[in-house]
């Protein structure tokens, strides 16, 4: 198994926005992927219950946008292999990630993402195929764990149908075993200035100030994204921060620099 994500240069999904350069990158402070996330990795025909957008963790399922989150964040993030033919997939989406159980725990907590594989192997992007063949992955579900840094920490395969409780264990076992190491990588950081910066509506930037001014700041991430960020953008907290940190000249205007996801 590969011990670091592909590179982000292609998207294995095949998604790409429209309108938008290859290379454009969302806004801080807005929707990682201007189309709407899934609320399940694979819907069922009849739901466990209706999903609820204000409660149920979203799925992306594009790993690039997903990685960029799960750094602009310095969160965990989980890859699915799934195939929406599979009983086994089916089972588990209903037992588990259907539940009100998996979707408090998740939200807000993990960065999820999934790729949904055809049963012929000729109707799945090269891309797709090569994903699956780096991590060794060879049969439906395998779970992946990764650190935000790209390494992947942790696998999980197979689902046994009517045991969604061992599983959802298992899982969260692996899952707080990455949050650990992301604690201490966060840690480690703090040291150069690194916190979580929350916008007003609740979104977070783990980054440290690159630039300061009255308006604007210049905020350097882990893996060397940079956002530009407007003051009046930030929650109240963060706000009263600021008015210990000097101003340290002129930043440029909201989206010059490069969003989410440095290369």
């Amino acid at each position: 198994m590969s011990s670091t994500l592909f590179g982000q240069e292609s998207d294995p999904s095949g998604k790409k926005e429209e309108g938008k350069e290859e290379d454009a990158e969302p806004s801080p402070f807005m929707v990682i992927d201007p189309s709407s996330p899934e609320r399940m990795p694979i819907t069922p025909v009849t739901p466990v219950r209706p999903t609820n957008p204000e409660s149920d963790a979203p799925w992306e399922t594009s790993p690039v946008v997903a990685l960029r989150q799960a750094r602009m964040e310095m969160k965990p993030m989980l890859l699915l292999f799934t195939a929406s033919w599979n009983q086994l997939c089916q089972s588990l989406s209903t037992e588990v990630y259907a539940s009100r159980s998996f979707n408090e725990y998740a939200k807000g907590r993990l960065v999820l993402c999934y790729l949904n594989y055809q049963r012929n192997l000729t109707s799945n992007s090269p891309a797709m195929q090569e994903v699956k063949e780096r991590y060794g992955v060879h049969g439906y579900p395998s779970l992946l764990f990764f650190h935000p840094d790209g390494t992947v920490v942790g696998e999980l395969t197979g689902y046994r149908s009517g045991r969604p409780v061992d599983y959802f264990e298992e899982l969260k076992a692996r899952a707080e075993s990455v949050e650990e190491a992301v604690r201490l990588t966060k840690e480690g950081m703090a040291t150069e200035g690194y916190r979580i910066w929350t916008g007003e509506a609740g979104q977070e930037i783990f980054a440290r100030i690159e630039e300061r001014t009255a308006s604007q700041l210049i905020l350097a991430g882990a893996y060397g994204q940079e956002w530009s960020v407007r003051v009046s953008d930030l929650s109240r907290k963060d706000r009263e921060y600021l008015a210990s940190v000097p101003f340290t000249g002129n930043a440029p205007g909201a989206g010059e620099r490069q969003g989410a996801g440095g290369r």
